[in-house]
């Protein structure tokens, strides 16, 4: 079943034709955004343009709202031109009115924006993620792209300095907070001897999953007793579940995101390095109190999110430890959290802002 998102009338009908390109393996806060944003769309009037392989949920996304996909071969490198040439001969095909190219990081997937500027299609982009560009090819690659873009998105402040470093136009870019869907609250029941914490996210060094875990040896048996659920994969799980022996963790893979945080009494994200996590804006949707690190804007979710600084397991073990014990001020929290979240960051606001970029971008072509 497919939650339907509220659209903007007046953007849908003026934004035409739009196609949409990721490049993405894994389903995270990115394609969830994607998703919301595919949701919003007349299925004639959208297309979604998709790397192999492409994530399950969007395949089935488009299965049940009959949008258009097209699945494409990775572009490998520089070198592999027949790559790079097909990408730009689907987005010729579509006839698009305008291209919304979708980066993990500034990095990823900028073939596709190189081919969107190469139709000469109005082309919206947006990063989701804060990494640094070290190589200077890559930099005079982007600078050159970015500066051709109709309008550059981030979810975060940091981000969005990113872009205009990397040369995007400054009255271009935008900081469009992300959304999530509005559900109801978890079943509260704060009388349980143990006290579930839960994870979600890519297993990468970023993430700092591995904090959280010296965090968990640090608690020892002084502490409330916890158990950690960590959802989601990625390159460090083997070595994340070789740290986590013999500790109270488990690594559970991918998981249905709802259902996850039906299950959980306490949300941690101890990321090093985050634009506004999605995943943290889902779980407070659901009602739960969230440990978070205080990096990129996590702090404007403060004070309805715990924060801590990053790469310090025990102050993330206090934290973790002072909620575990606290069954009251779990809650308060939770319902802090859900309260902030339905206010600022529910997904309707982010759909209107992004079929706003569209259509501007499509009135500036008519003119």
């Amino acid at each position: 079943m497919v939650t339907t998102v509220p659209v903007p009338r007046r953007a849908a009908a003026d934004v035409g034709r739009v196609a949409i390109v990721i490049d993405a393996d894994v389903y995270g806060g990115a394609e969830a955004y994607i998703g919301a944003l595919l949701r919003s769309l007349p299925p004639a009037a959208a297309a979604l343009v998709a790397t192999e392989p492409v994530p399950q949920p969007l395949v089935e996304l488009v299965a049940d709202t009959g949008l258009r996909l097209h699945r494409l071969p990775k572009v490998r490198s520089k070198r592999d031109v027949a790559g790079a040439v097909a990408v730009v001969r689907a987005l010729r095909s579509l006839r698009a009115d305008v291209i919304h190219v979708n980066m993990a990081t500034a990095t990823n997937n900028r073939y596709a924006l190189a081919a969107a500027i190469a139709v000469r299609v109005p082309t919206v982009v947006t990063v989701h993620s804060l990494a640094e560009v070290r190589s200077p090819g890559q930099r005079r690659l982007l600078r050159r792209l970015l500066s051709r873009v109709a309008a550059a998105t981030a979810p975060s402040h940091a981000i969005a300095a990113q872009l205009r470093d990397l040369g995007a136009p400054a009255a271009a870019v935008r900081v469009v907070a992300a959304g999530v869907e509005a559900r109801p609250p978890r079943s509260w029941d704060g009388d349980r001897a143990t006290v579930r914490v839960g994870v979600l996210g890519r297993l990468s060094r970023e993430k700092g999953v591995d904090v959280l875990v010296e965090a968990v040896r640090l608690l020892g048996t002084e502490g409330p007793v916890v158990e950690v659920a960590v959802a989601g994969d990625g390159p460090e799980r083997a070595a994340l579940e070789r740290q986590a022996a013999g500790l109270p963790i488990r690594f559970v893979g991918f998981v249905d995101p709802s259902s996850f945080l039906d299950e959980i009494d306490l949300f941690c994200l101890p990321s090093r390095l985050e634009g506004m996590p999605v995943a943290l804006l889902e779980a407070m949707m659901a009602g739960l109190p969230c440990v978070a690190t205080a990096v990129g804007d996590v702090g404007l979710l403060e004070p309805a999110v715990v924060t801590v600084a990053p790469e310090d397991p025990a102050a993330l073990c206090r934290a973790l430890a002072a909620l575990a014990a606290d069954p009251a001020e779990r809650r308060r929290l939770g319902e802090a959290a859900r309260a902030l979240v339905l206010d600022r960051y529910e997904v309707s606001r982010m759909v209107e802002e992004v079929l706003g970029l569209y259509a501007a971008a499509v009135a500036d072509r008519r003119r």
